[in-house]
């Protein structure tokens, strides 16, 4: 019936809008309706609905009036709900509240009689009731029969303005009379009448009623005050009574209708709220003559619109001109008295009623057509005004939020209403002096008229709005309406912007300037002419001239024209920063060719489709350079071209052509080609180089890649004017301490980089101390965001520096718009964009392509000789983007970004007004990241959010997978069925001798004895066979929480026949009546003697019998249960419960096996969660079971008691982590995410829940697709759980379980499939098992198998081949579903509230401050580091990038881990190894090798040593010495030292090589001799009598030969370890084939070198020739066998040592994370080569024991490990013992697991 109503009242109101006309006559419809109006459906819809129709319509002819109720005139009554909510603005509960909705008036008389005006007030107190009110924080109201006289008080000569401030604004007392206050001063020869009110008592009728009496009293026009013969409170009553009317509800149904898309308020820039600002108003007047108002009239009465609405529009369109949003509300303030009594508007009281009326100027008609759209609305309105806007306001509150209820913009016309009042005009009202204030109102605009024409007043809070645009705002508005005054007609220019910021834009745009035009590489090839031998280039250590620059590129231009005419042809360019990249596009400008850069982190399939856009055919690039072309490119080696011929470079074509192709990120997946002439690039070059005198004598740090624009001003701008560009190595970008490095042996001048970059190098500085960076004398930053501190930071290394703000597009030749940095800016939140750069143009518009006032966001357009002709091949985009000024023709390109103009004429960025953002430098479309994901064939959907906080920028990437295929399905189903194979077959053996009666009789006999303890129980609460549940629940001896647990026990009990239940009442059945504790005991002692060991061990059955026979204490809280459950504290009971039984440990094996085997076949990590853990008994056996295998597992338990013990005992397990859960609650609040575990684990947890479906649809959430939850719960009503555990429970509060505490194994099938019903659900044990008996199963369901398994690191991979590195998203979030809006739109902003909680309320936030109480002090301490920078919640195994890190965050990291705790790490060894490893554990254990060491018993002689020595105390015993191995470092065995310390079987000592130069430079012959002569005299100084020595690889020799000179000196070897050997018995004397040896070390093979297996043997050398010759190369060529082999060596051979290693190390870092350049890699070979000749030359025999330990997989070697143990046999004089360790070479000590059983296995000697 309900919805039919419903529906009838949305027929009514839908025919009102268009127009129809229904009233009730006679029974029947009546209606009014213009020809063809009413259509069939509406027709039919009359039919269908006509009971319901009439009925409304006949309770709308409503007879309520007022009664005048007399004798309760004295009585309470409710507040209306306009006063009800000025009752709360009163109070600081809310924003903008703590203010009185009142009004202050001045009213200018002759001279006034004081008394005589304070006699008039008190006749009008007498005669009005209201004025008597009182009002109550309660909420009501009441009349006073009598008030206390009424005071005047008089002012004397004192200001109105004083007295303005003092009375206007007045907040009366709650509670007190009155609500209002009169006054008197002396102005001249006249007087004024200050009147202060507050609206809560009065409306605006009601002051002017008051006004108009007053006067009519005061001059004697009239005798008296009239009676009042109706009251307000009757009034209220009356109108209440409104709200039961079918009036009431069609108005309701009206507005709830608008409800789902109502705007909200104008969204205008406001100051951010500041509580301690005390509230005020002030007022802006404006006053038109009669005449003027009389014109505005005619105006609006000739366009069919009210006066009102006109002024009202006018109002509007100001705000709208200042707002973001077009179509937005408005408040207005309603003078609502409802024809309720003939005398209705003679009552003073407070009448008013809000509507809020929706205003669209987001539309392309006129003003007039907006003011007749809203006239209309207006009046549809006001048809509806029974269902206030107050009500509206809260259910606005309640839908959409606060922000969408709050609206703080006011109209308030009391246009017509003194025309209204008999009495006519009032003859005080001469000016606008006064104020009004409401709160949380922004601006009250209100307007009233009479004989002295229009006045108009905006009563503004102060604080809100910055004062210039505020006075530009009512300028704007007092103009329109003073124009439309003198001429009422309605064009564009009435709206246009006040004059004064016409200027100021017209002002900042005025750049015209003339300045050098050529072509953008013209000057470079004069400069070549004019300064052959200056330095043009540095790189790689190397610097290149002018003149050699000219050659090479002439040389790469003649290779280019090879193929014919490269004028206006594209030509790509594929090369890191060097000499050939700058030579590149110099060659191919100089043949009028168009250069297109792009690199190898773009991804292979993104080069692929800047090809196919371009249509690009040739591609120059270099040899070390891996990157796959189409078979049509033809590839140019730029270093290794023949650049012997020498010419000159051609400067040919207009400045009109394209010079450059720039690809940015594309929304569609698709990027976009930014075409550049060589005109608007050089136009920002030459105004850049004008403006900062750019010469000759400057150089800059050619940081950007070429494909980032900031390249072009590098190249260009320096070496057009002479300069020198000096280059870092690409990989080594963002090491500070190498790019200081530069700056300072180069002697930089010109910094040009995105802030984050310098913001680095500024970290690194300010951690040094050292820094020069003197030589710098300009800064240029763009691209991104400067943070407002790092300006003043760097001007701290040099101080003259000029530092400069610049900005634009790409699609605007590199930069538009500059600000010199000179301090802060008063009015900026941000260090200004700044003003255009000559011969360009800045707008700031709106949507519709209007100019935004000054101080008003809006979107950013650039004009002028800068913009792109577009992107290359794209219309469609181009099209959209580059667009022309409606008013003058010229073209702008839009940028995206939003900003505002401030008054001195500089633009403020404010960010991005669509979905790309600006991330470090790059301009990247977030469309483009999610049509790459998209394109994944197992995604369904995806979104991309950036997400900023402080100094966090991170991409975050979600999305959903595809549904699979049947087939599929199938397959999953397949493998799941293998996995449930004989899964309990070990487990039935633990119950082979059970039969199910001998189990049944058991069971029996246990739940016999507890239900006739519970019978008894019972009756010592009610005392009596017979109650009913409300006797028994409220006998007073049962506590609260236990009621719902005794409805239960009832239940049972009935169920079992020992209660009968007849209708409400209950009786105990006859047998069980007489029961006494000496029968309980009996029982409990005939239970013992039956008790099986099954069932539990003794200390269970004691739990039972203790709970059972105290179940009376219990339930009245004189005994704790929990203190039962844990005596003492201690967890046996539960053990048994959990573990040791003989049904808990058959689910627990089969819990293992399951998850044993599931893991057993992932190739991956597997994520297993165990949900109420408690005491971990489960969770230690599964682990266990798993062994090492590779997983993590979360631990969680709603009881906080749980945790601490938990974190205890896992605190060395790093794959354990600890937290809170509450399964029953939202996941999300508590910092969990969808689809992040593959196994879920409860054991008896869900039996406690709450509502059972929605902790399964919590638990369906955190499984990922094909996941399983296994749990076990009791299938049957449980008897001895409600008589103990029961206790320890909650209430159910679920539909299934109105009837019983337990599911039954049916209930629980039906309820996983209720959640999921695509996969079936296991149950064990079987039925045929005995097992069944016990009553509880093991469940197995498998989640989710209708959709795919898309792991974040799958995705991640794929990804890359479609995009650039930088626009990788950091972290990846699989949802079952992304959230959409109402419109079916993906809910960014829900996206976005997930973001924030990822990275800032992520699972391990809510555990950090329990379990950081596990960590060493260093690892608190970085982790204290780590939040200080941003990044909360990390835990040890966490990877910072996934919380938010980037390499600015990990620059913050390094330099405040140096301050503190890593002061003697070098910043960039310390960066480097955080950046490749980023986890606290990989963190502390690296700072611990570097920097935790006790260096004290060495410290004479240690100086002048070649080894470091370090030393760990790790208890008593022998000094255990570990050598380094090759590389001259023990980083590579920290795990296995770390293992060795936890050992605490003796001090443990490290020797590493302490200058790794200094060990270069030893004579080779003698270089081992030296260690060793060096290393046992550092062992000797400790004193120790007693050592172990430890030698992996290298270690090897070091190890033996400094045993024998520590065995001379009279100290005992304990213990030898010589740890996987292997030896090199030949001498190689040629570099190349060391290399080839050295670069096995970082998992680079020879194919990768060129050199196939097959065809490069070592051994056939070395039993050609007995080593390795200097000479190799020619001896293999000339000998007929070996020839063959130097085919593929020659390459190699004919590259110089630095284009090899650049080769190796671009090997190196395509197929690790661990970046690595070139410089590095040759340090680590020159101490490799240096250590190979040690292990060539000779070494003495040991004369002791030797523990041998063999690595069990080959890697690489070039000698077989027997004949390595063949080598250490002969040389180990005594036992020589074999091991064998997991691993390889490397691996055996490096992989925490393998270095592990190692450290077992040295541990015993």
């Amino acid at each position: 019936m309900e919805e039919r109503i419903t529906k009838a009242l949305s027929i009514i109101n839908s025919l009102n809008k268009k127009g129809v006309l229904l009233w009730y006559k006679n029974g029947k419809i009546g209606y009014k309706a213009n020809a063809g109006v009413l259509n069939n459906t509406d027709i039919a819809n009359l039919k269908a609905f006509k009971t319901e129709i009439l009925d409304i319509l006949k309770d709308n002819v409503t007879d309520i009036t007022i009664q005048n109720n007399i004798a309760d005139r004295y009585e309470p009554f409710v507040l209306t709900d306009v006063q009800q909510s000025y009752l709360m603005g009163r109070n600081n509960l809310f924003e903008y509240g703590d203010v009185a909705c009142h009004i202050y008036l001045q009213l200018n008389y002759p001279k006034l009689d004081v008394d005589r005006v304070e006699y008039v007030w008190n006749e009008l107190v007498k005669k009005h009731e209201m004025l008597r009110a009182v009002i109550f924080e309660e909420g009501y109201q009441k009349i006073l029969k009598d008030a206390p006289y009424f005071k005047v008080k008089y002012y004397g000569d004192k200001s109105p303005e004083e007295i303005q401030e003092e009375m206007g604004h007045n907040k009366y007392t709650i509670g007190e009379v009155p609500y209002f206050s009169v006054a008197v001063s002396d102005d001249g020869d006249g007087s004024i009448m200050h009147f202060s009110i507050e609206f809560i008592i009065a409306d605006w009728t009601s002051i002017w009623i008051l006004l108009s009496q007053f006067e009519a009293l005061y001059f004697g026009k009239i005798d008296s005050i009239p009676d009042v013969n109706v009251s307000f409170r009757d009034y209220v009553i009356a109108e209440r009574e409104l709200k039961s009317s079918s009036k009431f509800k069609l108005d309701k149904s009206y507005w709830l209708e608008k409800l789902e898309n109502f705007p909200e308020a104008p969204k205008i820039d406001v100051n951010r709220y500041d509580s301690n600002l005390k509230a005020r108003f002030e007022r802006k007047f404006l006053q038109l003559p009669l005449d003027k108002w009389e014109n505005i009239k005619k105006y609006a009465l000739k366009n069919a619109i009210t006066p009102t609405t006109l002024v009202l529009m006018v109002y509007a369109s100001v705000l709208e001109k200042y707002s973001q949003n077009k179509r937005f509300a408005l408040n207005l303030t309603v003078l609502n008295r409802q024809p309720l009594h003939e005398e209705v508007n003679t009552i003073i009281g407070d009448f008013t009623s809000l509507n809020l009326l929706e205003v669209d100027f987001d539309n392309d008609n006129s003003f007039i057509e907006n003011c007749k759209q809203t006239n209309s609305r207006l009046f549809e309105d006001l048809d509806h005004t029974l269902y206030s806007g107050v009500e509206f306001m809260r259910e606005l509150n309640r839908k959409k939020g606060k922000d969408a209820s709050f609206m703080p913009y006011v109209f308030t016309s009391a246009i017509g209403l003194l025309s209204s009042i008999k009495s006519g005009a009032l003859q005080g009202m001469v000016t606008g002096i006064g104020i009004s204030q409401t709160p949380q109102v922004f601006i009250d605009c209100q307007v009233m008229d009479g004989s002295f024409g229009m006045q108009a007043n905006w009563d503004i809070r102060k604080g809100v709005f910055d004062e210039n645009t505020i006075n530009d705002m009512f300028d704007c508005f007092k103009n329109i309406l003073t124009k439309l005054g003198e001429n009422p007609t309605v064009d564009d220019s009435l709206f246009r912007l006040p004059q004064n910021q016409v200027d100021i834009l017209a002002k900042a745009n005025d750049t015209t300037l003339e300045l050098p035009k050529h072509l953008l590489h013209e000057n470079i090839i004069k400069q070549a002419e004019k300064t052959p031998d200056k330095i043009a280039i540095v790189c790689d250590d190397k610097s290149y001239t002018y003149k050699q620059l000219m050659d090479i590129s002439y040389g790469i231009y003649c290779k280019l024209i090879e193929n014919g005419s490269i004028e206006k042809q594209l030509i790509g360019v594929s090369i890191e920063k060097s000499i050939y990249q700058v030579a590149t596009v110099i060659a191919i400008l100089s043949g009028n060719g168009v250069y297109v850069p792009f690199t190898m982190s773009q991804g292979k399939k993104r080069t692929e489709s800047i090809i196919n856009k371009t249509g690009i055919t040739t591609v120059v690039t270099t040899s070390n350079i891996d990157m796959e072309y189409p078979e049509n490119v033809n590839i140019i080696n730029a270093d290794i071209l023949d650049y012997t011929s020498t010419g000159k470079l051609s400067i040919i074509g207009s400045d009109t052509d394209l010079a450059y192709i720039i690809f940015t990120s594309g929304s569609t997946g698709e990027p976009k080609g930014v075409a550049i002439t060589h005109e608007g690039a050089v136009n920002t070059i030459e105004d850049i180089n004008r403006m900062y005198n750019v010469t000759s004598n400057d150089s800059v740090l050619g940081i950007s890649q070429l494909n980032f624009d900031l390249s072009v001003y590098d190249i260009f701008g320096l070496l057009s004017v002479g300069g020198t560009v000096v280059y870092p190595t690409s990989s080594r970008v963002k090491e500070p301490a190498y790019i200081s490095k530069l700056v300072q042996d180069n002697k930089v001048t010109i910094w040009n980089s995105v802030p984050s970059l310098l913001q680095m190098l500024m970290l690194y500085a300010d951690s040094e101390k050292s820094v020069d960076l003197s030589s710098i004398r300009l800064v240029l930053l763009s691209g991104d965001w400067i943070p407002l501190n790092l300006p003043n930071n760097f001007l701290e290394y040099s101080k003259d520096a000029q530092v400069v703000s610049l900005g634009g597009a790409t699609e605007a030749s590199i930069w538009s718009i500059y600000h010199n940095y000179n301090g802060r800016v008063e009015g900026f939140n941000s260090i200004p964009y700044g003003k255009p750069l000559a011969n360009q143009k800045f707008r700031i518009l709106d949507k519709k392509l209007n100019d935004c006032p000054i101080g008003v966001k809006g979107e950013i357009y650039i004009l002028g000789k800068g913009l792109a002709t577009g992107y290359y091949n794209d219309i469609e985009k181009t099209n959209a983007q580059f667009i022309k000024d409606k008013s003058t023709g010229e073209m702008m390109y839009k940028t995206g970004d939003l900003g505002k103009y401030h008054s001195n004429g500089e633009i403020e960025f404010l960010g991005r007004a669509d979905h790309q953002i600006k991330l470090n430098g790059h301009r990247i479309e977030l469309g483009e990241i999610e049509h790459a994901i998209d394109e994944n064939p197992k995604v369904e959907n995806s979104a991309v959010v950036y997400y900023e906080s402080n100094d966090e920028k991170s991409l975050l990437c979600y999305y959903e997978t595809k549904v699979n295929s049947k087939e599929e399905r199938s397959s999953i189903l397949e493998k799941s069925e293998r996995l449930y194979e004989n899964l309990n077959a070990n487990a039935e053996l633990t119950m082979n001798h059970l039969t199910k009666k001998v189990l049944d009789d058991a069971v029996l006999v246990k739940d016999n004895a507890i239900m006739q303890s519970m019978i008894f129980a019972i009756k010592n609460c009610i005392n009596s066979d017979e109650f009913t549940m409300q006797q028994l629940l409220e006998c007073g001896s049962i506590d609260n929480q236990y009621k719902w647990l005794v409805e239960y026990w009832v239940k049972l009990l009935v169920n079992n026949n020992y209660i009968t239940k007849s209708n409400d009442s209950y009786k105990i059945n006859a047998k069980y009546s007489n029961v006494s504790m000496e029968d309980i005991n009996s029982l409990w002692a005939d239970l013992k003697s039956n008790w099986l060991s099954e069932m539990g061990a003794d200390i269970f059955y004691d739990y039972l019998y203790k709970s059972s026979t105290r179940l009376n204490k219990l339930l009245c809280k004189q005994e704790d249960s929990i203190k039962l459950l844990y005596p003492d504290g201690k967890n046996d009971i539960v053990l048994d419960m959990y573990v040791n039984n003989k049904m808990s440990k058959y689910l627990n094996i089969c819990i293992c096996e399951f998850v044993n085997r599931f893991v057993k076949s992932q190739d991956r990590k597997v994520n297993i969660l165990e949900v109420g853990a408690g005491t971990c008994a489960t969770s230690e056996q599964v682990m266990r079971t798993l062994g090492d295998s590779n997983y993590t597992y979360h631990v969680t338990d709603i009881n906080k008691f749980f945790i601490p013990n938990a974190k205890k005992k896992f605190e060395n397990n790093n794959r354990v982590s600890v937290y809170p859960l509450n399964i029953d609650e939202d996941i999300y609040a508590q910092g969990f995410s969808d689809n992040s575990y593959d196994i879920i684990i409860a054991v008896g947890v869900l039996e406690n829940a709450k509502d059972i479906l929605n902790s399964l649809n919590n638990i369906k959430k955190l499984i990922k697709p094909n996941g399983f939850f296994l749990f076990t719960e009791p299938v049957k009503e449980e008897v001895w759980i409600l008589a103990s555990q029961g206790f320890l429970m909650t209430k159910p509060e679920d539909s299934l379980r109105q009837n019983k505490a337990f599911l039954d194994s049916n209930d629980w099938l039906n309820a996983l499939n209720i959640v999921d019903n695509n996969a079936s659900t296991v149950v064990f044990p079987k039925n045929d098992s005995p097992l069944k008996s016990f009553g509880l199963e093991l469940f197995i369901k498998q989640f989710k198998t209708n959709k795919y398994n898309l792991e974040s690191s799958e995705l991640k991979d794929y990804i890359k081949e479609y995009l650039p590195t930088y626009m990788i998203p950091s972290s990846f979030s699989m949802l079952d579903n992304l959230p959409i809006t109402a419109n079916s739109k993906i809910d960014r902003k829900q996206l976005l509230e997930l973001a924030k909680n990822k990275i800032s309320n992520s699972v391990s936030v809510k555990s950090v401050s329990v379990d950081n109480q596990n960590y060493t002090e260093l690892q608190k301490e970085i982790l204290s580091i780590c939040e200080n920078t941003g990044i909360r919640g990390i835990q040890l195994n966490d990877n910072l990038f996934e919380y938010g890190a980037d390499s600015l965050i990990m620059a913050q990291i390094t330099g405040k881990l140096r301050e503190s705790i890593a002061k003697n790490i070098p910043f960039d060894e310390l960066l480097r190894f955080i950046l490749n490893h980023p986890t606290i554990i990989e963190l502390s254990r690296f700072i611990e090798d570097k920097s935790c060491v006790q260096d004290t018993s060495n410290d004479n002689s240690s100086n002048n040593s070649i080894g470091e020595v370090k030393f760990y105390d790790a208890g008593d015993g022998p000094l255990r010495v570990v050598f380094h191995s090759g590389l001259g470092t023990v980083n590579n065995m920290s795990n296995l030292i770390t293992e060795m310390i936890h050992q605490n079987k003796g001090k443990v000592m490290t020797i590493s090589i302490r200058d790794i130069k200094q060990y270069c430079q030893l004579d080779k012959d003698t270089c081992l001799q030296t260690l060793v002569d060096d290393y046992a005299k550092l062992i000797l100084e400790t004193g120790y009598k007693q050592v172990q020595l430890i030698g992996h690889s290298f270690g090897a020799w070091l190890s033996t030969q400094t045993a024998n000179r520590l065995q001379e000196a009279d100290v005992e070897i304990v213990d030898m370890v010589l740890i996987d050997a292997q030896t090199i018995p030949w001498k190689i004397n040629n570099e190349l084939f060391m290399e080839l040896m050295f670069m096995p070390n970082f998992n680079v093979d020879f194919n990768e070198l060129g050199i196939v297996g097959d065809t490069f043997d070592f051994m056939k050398i070395t039993e050609k020739f007995g080593c390795i010759p200097e000479d190799v190369l020619d001896k293999i060529k000339s000998d007929s066998e070996l020839s063959y082999m130097s085919v593929p060596l020659e390459k190699l051979s004919t590259m110089s040592k630095d284009e090899r290693f650049q080769k190796y190390a671009d090997i190196v870092n395509k197929k690790s994370n661990e970046k690595i350049s070139p410089d590095i890699l040759k340090s680590y070979f020159e101490i490799f080569a240096q250590t190979t000749h040690c292990i060539t030359s000779d070494i003495d025999a040991y004369v002791g024991d030797v523990r041998y330990v063999n690595a069990k997989e080959s890697y690489n070697s070039f000698y077989s490990n027997e004949r390595s143990m063949e080598f250490w046999r002969d040389i180990c004089l005594g036992d020589f013992d074999v091991f064998y360790a997991d691993g390889n070479h490397y691996s055996c000590v490096e992989d925490p697991t393998n270095a592990k059983k190692l450290a077992e296995l040295i541990e015993q000697f």
